[in-house]
């Protein structure tokens, strides 16, 4: 009859108690700790017995190897009555293969196995071990991988459930080989195990590369068949969606991006990477005036994250001069201001009476307005002298002179003397 035995490895922490021979506890750093628990069961279904190992049982040799030719191993004489057995091993990180082999004398009667990682935190793993009148050689029956699918940075592979005379199923266990080349596979340690009965399995975290694989079934004897049927597949780069920002300029004035890709002037649109960070700047020219950002919500700062497809309008205002020119007729003369400000100009009248001559200009003559801008300009004369009235500019009469800046405007006033 068959006879299943658990076997609990508990994973502990690197640092131990133990009582020293005075009874007192002292910390050692020995390493991993692994404690091995055995409890019997029959059948595939019933809950562990009190029988702790067969009665014929004389020792127990535990053993964990890697995949690079460490063994790890103790070996103990069964006790009678003994339901437990505390095994202290020094256990490095990795995937290691742990196996438990019962005699009888120098006759194997059980034998079990699992694999486990060990990474130095605390795990429980539970191993069955069989035990038959005549041990289990016969490994199980298994058609191999059948399917290998590519996900982002992932791959699944899949397969149908083997088959074995003694363990169910449910029971049996996958070890997954893995190779960048056609059959380069290293079978003395696989790559990935499964939980028991598994038919798919998921590898996450891979690189863009092309991966083949093998899968082999392991009974709970320890018997692994050794098919050769291989799947590989191809994990490429992940697609990075991109994209486009577009800039519509009002004004006149250049548009350039960090990272590099907008030039406007020129170039005024541009694909990116999904969450790139794009800061734009605007450079102001021919006197134009920068005013700011609007179009997308994102635009109002400057730094657009690429998220979707995004427009941002740049302001430009254009800057025009506005001159004053003061003439005098004999030796009248006076003065020219502006609102809003910016025009302060007066003439020192030169040369005879008798025709209209330009003054030197005295003062702020000229000055800058914003495009659109109305500048009201007012002609103030000095004592014994009067305003004769405006020209150029669209200005005429005597009164005040208003001027809509749509471009470079010169205005003349003129300034008589005054025989009063």
């Amino acid at each position: 009859m068959k006879y299943l035995k658990y076997i609990w490895l508990l994973i502990l922490p690197v640092f131990l108690i133990s009582c020293g021979v005075d009874g007192s506890k002292k910390s050692t750093s020995t390493g991993t700790s692994v404690e091995i628990k055995i409890g019997q069961r029959t059948g595939g279904l019933q809950a562990p017995s009190e029988e702790a190992v067969p009665s014929t049982a004389s020792s127990l040799v535990i053993r964990a190897s890697d995949g690079y030719g460490n063994i790890i191993e103790k070996t103990f004489e069964v006790v009678e009555g003994v339901e437990s057995y505390e095994v202290i091993l020094k256990i490095p990180n990795g995937l290691w293969h742990f196996e438990v082999f019962v005699y009888d004398g120098t006759e194997l009667i059980c034998y079990g196995d699992t694999f486990a990682e060990i990474t130095g935190i605390p795990i429980t793993i539970e191993m069955n071990v069989v035990c038959l009148p005549e041990l289990d050689e016969t490994p199980p029956l298994f058609s191999g991988i059948e399917t290998a699918n590519a996900l982002e940075n992932s791959i699944d592979l899949s397969w149908f459930e083997a088959t074995d005379d003694v363990t169910p199923s449910s029971a049996i266990i996958y070890l997954v080989y893995m190779s960048t080349t056609p059959g380069g596979q290293d079978f003395t340690m696989p790559d990935f195990v499964t939980p028991a009965g598994a038919t798919e399995y998921i590898i996450s975290g891979l690189e863009p590369a092309t991966y083949c694989f093998v899968v082999r079934a392991k009974d709970e004897a320890g018997n692994i068949e050794e098919n050769t049927k291989e799947e590989c597949i191809t994990v490429s780069p992940p697609v990075v969606q991109k994209y486009e920002l577009t800039i519509t300029k009002h004004g006149d004035g250049v548009i350039t991006s960090d990272p590099l890709g907008i030039s406007c002037g020129i170039n005024c649109s541009e694909m990116y990477d999904d969450g790139t960070v794009v800061k734009l700047m605007a450079s102001e020219r021919g006197g134009s005036i920068f005013e700011g950002w609007s179009g997308h919500p994102d635009c109002e700062d400057g730094e657009v994250t690429m998220d979707s497809d995004k427009e941002c309008i740049a302001t430009f205002t254009s800057q025009y001069i506005l001159e004053v020119i003061v003439l005098d007729d004999g030796y009248g003369s006076g003065m020219v201001t502006s609102s809003p400000s910016g025009i302060d100009c007066a003439g020192d009248p030169q040369g005879p009476g008798g025709s209209p001559e330009m003054t030197l200009p005295q003062g702020d003559c000229s000055a800058s307005f914003i495009e659109g801008e109305t500048v009201t300009l007012t002609a103030i004369p000095d004592m014994y002298s009067i305003f004769v009235g405006w020209s150029g500019g669209g200005c005429g009469g005597s009164s005040t002179c208003e001027i809509i800046i749509d471009s470079d405007i010169t205005v003349t006033a003129t300034f008589e003397e005054c025989e009063c």
